[in-house]
């Protein structure tokens, strides 16, 4: 059940570092990444999220 939770929030983490990079990528919660330091970091993001939410869901409803 807490996997669940830590994706959810993982998904929180991820809408903020979008939502920061798209309105102001000047100044942006990962202003000193590059391009490709920026795409790692949103891969290896969402690959911990997805594996969170399928072990959550896994865990609490089967």
């Amino acid at each position: 059940m807490i996997n669940l939770f830590l994706g959810i929030g993982m998904l929180f983490l991820i809408g903020v570092i979008l939502w920061s990079y798209k309105f102001d990528p000047n100044n942006a919660l990962v202003v000193s990444a590059s391009k490709k330091q920026f795409i790692l970091l949103l891969t290896v993001l969402s690959l911990l999220t997805l594996y969170l939410l399928s072990t959550g869901v896994y865990h609490s409803f089967l």
